[in-house]
């Protein structure tokens, strides 16, 4: 190993020393936290939240593709989903 190599993986060392270490118990929690608060808030928002329809008019629209179908044995008409009209 020469002398140049050797100076540089010295100063690497000197230098990972005088950073500060991560493995704070208070800086970990918080970490977690905020972690599990960002996960929270984003699942809630596009997944979890649902919205009300306040008139009947968008209702078709936010449905989406469905057909009206009326069951053969109690004949109760409910909507059904499908992928095209």
């Amino acid at each position: 190993m020469s002398v140049a190599m050797h100076h540089t993986s010295r100063q690497l060392e000197n230098q990972a020393k005088e950073l500060p270490q991560r493995s704070s118990l208070f800086r970990l929690v918080l970490e977690a936290v905020a972690s599990l608060a960002i996960a929270v808030i984003l699942f809630r928002t596009f997944a979890a939240e649902g919205y009300m329809i306040s008139t009947g008019s968008m209702a078709p629209s936010l449905l989406g593709y469905h057909k009206q179908v009326t069951c053969p044995r109690c004949h109760y008409s409910f909507t059904y989903g499908v992928a095209y009209d």
